[in-house]
């Protein structure tokens, strides 16, 4: 199992429970889920393949969080680039 399925298990299970919190905005499990669907069946629709290696060059902000799933949830493997360089 990995990272991402466990979001999706949390979901299910934990669906209305905080996931992710960022100033006034908050994400429960089954929200946060929702929207890392959308952007990782964007992927799939640029022709990403599973295991490609995806490059993230975003600060740690609440998009870093939902593109990283996106990632995962699509297959590929996320780096995260340190946003200082």
């Amino acid at each position: 199992m990995n990272v991402a399925q466990l979001l999706e298990r949390s979901a299910l299970y934990h669906a209305d429970r905080p996931a992710l919190i960022f100033g006034e905005r908050r994400w429960t499990y089954a929200e946060l889920d929702r929207d890392v669907s959308a952007p990782a069946a964007g992927f799939a629709a640029l022709d990403f393949r599973r295991g490609e290696r995806i490059a993230l060059h975003l600060p740690n902000r609440p998009d870093f969080v939902l593109t990283y799933y996106a990632a995962l949830k699509a297959g590929l493997v996320p780096l995260s680039l340190n946003m200082s360089y």
